[in-house]
């Protein structure tokens, strides 16, 4: 579960929980307030988890992207850019094999340290 309750929603989430919860609570009677109470409840328990499970459905998000949120996103970037840069194992075998040829072309038998 990603957080996608903003700060500002948390706070409103948490107060009108609160009071939804008192008024269902305590002051109303029946069903009805049954229903405002466990509302109540779900706003805050939203708001201090900061997760909306309909926000989730829906795809939306009231969180603001800060620095913890773009490090996030600047960490993914670098793993994608190391997978893409990664080799595959296929063409892995033909560099090593390209890279043994020119060593091997590197290497003259006639050209040696005792020139002379």
């Amino acid at each position: 579960m990603q957080p996608n309750v903003g700060e500002r929603d948390k706070l409103l989430r948490t107060i009108l929980g609160i009071y939804a919860m008192l008024l269902g609570f305590l002051f109303i009677q029946g069903v009805i307030g049954i229903i405002v109470g466990a509302l109540g409840l779900v706003s805050l328990v939203t708001g201090l988890v900061g997760w909306c499970g309909i926000y989730s459905l829906l795809g939306w998000s009231t969180l603001e992207p800060g620095p913890e949120t773009a490090d996030a996103v600047d960490d993914r970037a670098v793993e994608i850019e190391a997978d893409n840069l990664a080799p595959d194992s296929n063409d892995s075998e033909t560099q090593k094999s390209e890279v043994a040829g020119e060593d091997a072309q590197n290497l003259d038998p006639l050209k040696g340290d005792n020139e002379g």
